[in-house]
């Protein structure tokens, strides 16, 4: 009886034994799939992913000759293009040749003279190290023939007479150079202090373009990249300036076709207006400002046409504020929705937005993708000696056919499934280069709901290079976050939380976003910045994508109602600005409402926001109209 005990106790502990190795093989290999998983997602061969290639700019128009993309084409318009001479109807001959004779020669002799003045940065020192040479912004403080004396002895080949112009040119137009000049005296007035008070240690000055306490860090912020543009200002009267380049329409042309014509790129003709460089980023920015003034004083001078007396709350709004000060009501201007751009405009489509998604429920994917300089429709095209920056026209048509296609992938052809509706913007802000915001609500049963859904769609790990190595080089050069810097750092933290945190499997975030996978293999990269990063510095992206537009695309997952509003926000922000402080006028008891003033005061354009909004390219689009 107890041998029989025995046995059986044996019995149940050898079935025992037997069912935690079982379950342990079972943990071992499942284990082993998951990896197997992870290392096919990372290692996963390239897709046969061709680049995407607009072709050669190779298509002339047929009243003017101009260079085109085929994908610029109008429908049922042939060879008729919009983007230069707006269907033949600009019939402008210009003649170079004399000009043409001499340009090169004038580059050659004089870009040294000119390269001197290129590199005055904003933000400089205003004292001088001991030993130093005064150089930069530190020149427009000293006297003018002491400045140009420093210039020829480090430039020695330059032109003194030609230099003495340029620097009297800037000293009188340029206002970065004035405020040097407010800058020296107020230096002097520091030393007279300090020497009658017998101060050994001055307190010391500096001159910062910097952001303001309790302003939109997303709309004003510090220039980023070294480009032409323009600050709208006003006058006292509260219009925009005429600049010194004037435009005379003895043909009633519009200006806005005018200015298409001058800047496009004909065969068999020499334009020395696209070969300018900075000067003709600084043409475009100034054609452009002359473009909205037009289209601002039509606003002005057409009140009554649009009604601005029937704003029944924003009039009882100025009569309360007219009795707290014991004052009237003045003049009121509205800037209605109709004028793109204008706060009214972005505000209505952000109300549409906001229906959509009543509609058709919250967004499922965010993406955003940006310019690649690099890309070969715009290297290709370039003129000998030119960078991208020296054609912002180039940069952004290639940018807008890009975006749509795009919107043709990820739309029409269902990329992350059928679409049940979207929204985009195309934004600039101060770093030269445009880019699009683009959200997306999928229809039921292509929701993305599930990890190995995300994981399908989105990566943020870097490839194993050796297996992917067009994709590994993509990711290192556009879709990792970092070194940070001012541009990012908010309180001593990165404003994106980079670096991230390492994470084995991708889990769903109930605040809106997903938590990808960022697995910690050990693995670390030096870039050419000499900046060290892992799977935590890798911004999500789209694999597939990546290979097709080789540039920046940030592909996130929404996956709660909470994220919708401040998406829908952040994309309708408005139009980037600058702060830039000049004084302050009082206007007395009498309460004045200016649209159109608060509209172009310190509104910031650069020159491919410029070149966008000239070729009157979409800024902003929906799939459905709201009524």
């Amino acid at each position: 009886m107890g041998r029989r005990k025995n046995t059986a106790q044996e019995q149940d502990i050898s079935q025992n034994i037997r069912r935690l190795q079982r379950a342990e093989d079972q943990r071992r290999r499942r284990h082993v799939a998951r990896q197997n998983i992870v290392d096919n997602n990372r290692a996963v061969q390239e897709p046969a992913v061709e680049p995407d290639y607009l072709g050669l700019m190779n298509i002339l128009c047929q009243h003017c000759k101009a260079k085109h993309f085929k994908d610029e084409k109008v429908s049922n318009k042939g060879l008729s293009f919009n983007d230069c001479c707006h269907h033949g109807s600009v019939k402008h001959r210009i003649h170079y040749q004399i000009f043409r004779q001499n340009f090169q020669i004038y580059l050659k002799k004089n870009m040294r003279n000119h390269q001197v003045f290129l590199n005055v940065s904003m933000n400089t020192a205003l004292y001088l190290s001991n030993g130093d040479l005064p150089s930069y912004g530190q020149l427009f403080i000293i006297d003018q023939h002491e400045a140009l004396n420093y210039r020829i002895q480090q430039n020695p080949t330059i032109d003194y007479e030609l230099m003495s112009i340029l620097d009297s040119i800037i000293r009188n137009n340029n206002i970065y150079a004035k405020s040097y000049e407010m800058m020296k005296e107020e230096i002097r007035l520091q030393q007279m202090i300090t020497n009658i008070r017998n101060d050994s240690s001055p307190s010391e000055l500096q001159l910062l373009f910097s952001l303001k306490p309790g302003q939109d860090s997303r709309r004003y912020n510090i220039q980023r990249v070294n480009e032409v543009a323009a600050i709208f200002s006003t006058t006292a009267d509260g219009e925009i300036p005429e600049s010194y380049v004037t435009i005379r329409n003895k043909n009633k042309i519009i200006r806005i076709y005018y200015t298409r014509y001058r800047i496009a790129d004909r065969a068999n003709e020499f334009n020395p207006i696209i070969r300018g460089r900075r000067l003709f980023q600084q043409y475009v920015v100034d054609s452009y400002v002359k473009i909205e003034k037009d289209r601002i004083q039509y606003c002005k001078h057409h009140q009554k046409e649009l009604r601005a007396d029937t704003y029944k709350g924003l009039q009882d709004h100025m009569r309360n504020c007219a009795n707290d000060v014991n004052g009237h009501v003045g003049k009121t201007i509205i800037l209605p929705s109709s004028f793109t751009g204008s706060p009214r405009y972005m505000q209505q489509c952000y109300q549409d937005a906001m229906a959509i998604v009543n509609e058709t429920g919250s967004p499922d994917i965010f993406l955003t993708m940006t310019c690649n300089p690099n890309w070969p429709e715009i290297t290709d095209n370039l003129l000998p000696g030119q960078q991208a920056c020296d054609r912002p026209d180039l940069v952004a048509r290639v940018f807008d056919l890009k975006k749509d296609r795009l919107l043709d992938i990820v739309i029409k052809k269902s990329f992350f499934g059928k679409v049940a509706s979207f929204v985009y913007v195309i934004e600039f802000q101060k770093r030269g280069l445009p880019h699009i915001h683009l959200s997306i609500t999928l229809e039921q049963g292509y929701k993305i709901i599930r990890p190995d859904i995300v994981d399908k769609f989105i990566s943020a790990e870097i490839p194993i290079q050796i297996r992917n190595p067009r994709l590994f080089d993509i990711v290192m050069r556009n879709m990792i976050h970092g070194p940070c810097g001012d541009w990012c750092m908010k309180d001593g933290k990165c404003s994106k939380n980079f670096p991230k945190s390492f994470q084995q499997e991708t889990t769903m975030d109930a605040n809106g976003y997903s938590n990808y996978r960022r697995t910690d293999d050990g693995v670390q990269y030096e870039r050419s910045n000499g900046h060290t990063v892992d799977n935590r510095w890798v911004v999500p992206h789209c694999r597939e994508l990546l290979l097709l537009f080789d540039c920046h695309i940030n592909v996130e997952i929404v996956s709660s109602i909470k994220a919708v509003k401040y998406l829908y926000k952040y994309i309708y922000k408005g139009h980037d600005a600058a702060t830039v402080v000049i004084g302050q006028a009082e206007n007395g008891p009498t309460i004045e409402h200016d649209e159109c003033h608060n509209f172009i005061e310190t509104r910031y354009v650069g020159p491919v926001e410029a070149c966008y909004r000239i070729f009157s390219k979409k800024m902003q689009d929906k799939s459905h109209t709201v009524t």
